[in-house]
């Protein structure tokens, strides 16, 4: 299992990519993709995102200003969260499987690299590039 996600401005430019491994469920690596893209936003200065998911069952836990009741990974994962959710104005977009291909090819990639990579360019892993430019322009992926 792994997590990956792109960062993009409000034009849509990137400006960061990411990939890593995650171990436990597909909500767990949905929950560490948010958790670090989360940090490096910050990190950047960047205080007004947007996150996109394609199920906001994976996510609800994070929408509920009380704490739900889940399995601790995930309980931990989504109070790390949330705290530094109070410092970010953040609204959340549903897309839907393929919306986000480059997000999905890196989620696909972290499962197969050891530690968490970041990714800026020109040193984009190679199926990526192309990847970035059909999701710019709203155009779908066609998977073979």
């Amino acid at each position: 299992m792994g997590c990956g996600g792109i960062i993009r401005d409000g034009h849509g430019k990137l400006i960061l990519s990411f990939a890593g491994p995650s171990s436990g469920n597909p909500r767990l690596a949905i929950l560490n993709s948010i958790l670090y893209g989360l940090n490096s936003y910050l990190s950047l200065g960047i205080t007004n995102i947007t996150i996109e998911a394609k199920c906001f069952m994976n996510i609800h836990c994070l929408l509920n200003s009380v704490d739900v009741p889940c399995d601790p990974e995930v309980f931990y994962i989504a109070r790390a969260i949330k705290q530094l959710m109070v410092s970010i104005h953040i609204d959340y977009s549903h897309v839907l499987k393929d919306g986000n291909a480059s997000a999905r090819w890196l989620a696909l990639f972290g499962a197969h690299i050891y530690g968490s990579n970041d990714f800026v360019k020109p040193n984009y892993p190679m199926p990526l590039s192309g990847l970035i430019r059909l999701d710019k322009i709203s155009l779908p992926y066609v998977k073979n």
